[in-house]
């Protein structure tokens, strides 16, 4: 697919923002329900994504440089490789 066919402000088609957020999502939850490296901040992220009230991109969106310096603290390039495509892409 040509970057000229996924333009994100002409259109959002042919871009797939609510799965690639939910596959991001995925790949923080695996750090981040690890009791071991739990905290105030992804306790409180994960209550509200579990309350059904935003969704995935939104919330993502919201932190954005809290999730990229977690993802960097934890040296997860295929998450932050998700998190700078979906930025790019969708933010």
């Amino acid at each position: 697919m040509s970057e000229a066919s996924r333009d994100r402000y002409v259109s959002f088609q042919n871009i797939d923002c609510d799965n690639n957020a939910r596959l991001l999502v995925g790949m923080i939850r695996r750090h981040a329900e690890d009791p071991e490296k739990r905290n105030p901040f992804w306790d409180y992220f994960l209550k509200r994504l579990n309350s059904g009230k935003h969704d995935e991109l939104f919330l993502l969106h919201c932190y954005l440089q809290s999730i990229r310096e977690f993802l960097e603290a934890e040296d997860d390039s295929e998450a932050l490789q998700l998190l700078a495509k979906l930025e790019e892409e969708c933010m």
